[in-house]
């Protein structure tokens, strides 16, 4: 390999990125000056460019409005489920208070029958004794 075509090869190139770095340079100039001076490069939009504008904002804002939508009703379905969960929940406590307090009631309702009242067995002894006389 000759060492002078590979340095001509790199001065080349330098060359080339050197001319392409002006070039830039250059057009961001001329915006620059344009810009400072007030001749712009914008136009006016015509009406087809404005319809076109329209359209793909209407579509934008159909599709987002139908991502809302979406959201706005999983919030809700997410809330119903909670609720039903919850009142679920209730329901079933409410049933448990109301079965522990059945069984209360009939242990109570067993113990005042297994329990004898003391008048009751007072009156018994003193039928028996009224008879033996």
């Amino acid at each position: 390999m000759d060492d002078g075509s590979a340095v001509s090869d790199i001065a080349e190139t330098a060359g080339e990125v050197g001319s392409t770095f002006l070039g830039e340079l250059k057009k961001i100039g001329k915006v620059a000056v344009s810009q400072i001076i007030g001749q712009g490069q914008a136009q006016t939009p015509t009406t087809d460019d404005l319809a076109k504008l329209s359209d793909k904002d209407k579509k934008f804002s159909d599709a987002a409005q139908e991502e809302v939508r979406a959201r706005i009703q999983a919030i809700y379905e997410e809330h119903a489920a909670r609720r039903k969960k919850e009142e679920m929940a209730r329901k079933q406590q409410q049933a448990q208070i109301g079965e522990q307090k059945e069984k209360q009631e009939e242990l109570l309702g067993k113990q005042q029958k297994d329990m004898p009242i003391s008048a009751i067995e007072k009156t018994r002894a003193e039928i028996k004794n009224y008879g033996a006389e």
